[in-house]
């Protein structure tokens, strides 16, 4: 019993040197180096996945409120006010179709197609930092002009080409704050057919063969013989 004593007695824990010290600690900041920017990435990766499904999800109620509407798209003529100014395509492309500056109780596209909604949170990107400031307070995305204008489903040659919305700045490039204009942008798209996708503007056909990029008509639209007419993108 004594010498289980003494031995007991005789155990130290390892005592460490400070060059020991500053070793493990010189490699758990290379360690945090390494894996901080790789968590970074994992977490921006996930949050353009959410904004993906809530475009998916707006594509899904799109495709209920055709199928009530004789397969009509959201309209401006919905809109009194967009209506009355039909010939102003900058007023009602800020009010319908981006659901800004609305007073109360005027519809745009995206309240047309709340109630198909599960949630509203599907209505923002989770990156749209304007959104708190009020700069959009109904959704982060916008929906393309030329469907607005009154066409129908059968009207889209190229569903799975033609863009139905997209976000109203590139959220998850730089600052999230390039815009749609900016070839440089990159950005998650829906399209009429319902699929979702990450695209470069710079590979829209209004870049590839015009000045810029523009998703707001229908490409080569007085030139149905073009091969990418009616593509905002290749498929």
């Amino acid at each position: 019993m004594r010498g289980t004593v003494i031995a007991a007695r005789q155990i130290r824990t390892p005592a460490f040197t400070l060059v020991e010290l500053l070793v493990v600690f010189g490699l758990l900041a290379v360690i945090a180096a390494i894996l901080l920017p790789v968590f970074a990435r994992v977490r921006a990766l996930s949050v353009k996945t959410t904004c993906l499904s809530h475009e998916r999800q707006i594509s899904a109620a799109c495709a209920l409120y055709l199928q009530d509407y004789d397969e009509r798209f959201p309209d401006l003529r919905s809109d009194s006010m967009s209506a009355r100014f039909e010939s102003d395509p900058p007023y009602w492309h800020d009010h319908f179709c981006l659901c800004l500056h609305l007073t109360p109780d005027q519809p745009c596209y995206l309240l047309l197609l709340h109630p198909y909604l599960t949630t509203n949170q599907a209505a923002f990107c989770p990156t749209d930092v304007d959104r708190a400031s009020g700069g959009r307070t109904t959704t982060s995305y916008e929906y393309k002009l030329w469907l607005a204008r009154g066409h129908s489903l059968a009207d889209v040659p190229k569903p799975a080409s033609l863009a139905l919305l997209w976000e109203q700045w590139a959220y998850h490039e730089g600052d999230g704050h390039l815009s749609e204009y900016d070839r440089r942008s990159a950005m998650n798209v829906a399209f009429v057919d319902g699929h979702t996708a990450w695209r470069r503007l710079s590979d829209s056909m209004t870049a590839r063969f015009t000045g810029g990029p523009d998703l707001h008509g229908l490409f080569a639209e007085s030139n149905p013989s073009d091969p990418h007419f009616a593509m905002d993108f290749e498929r």
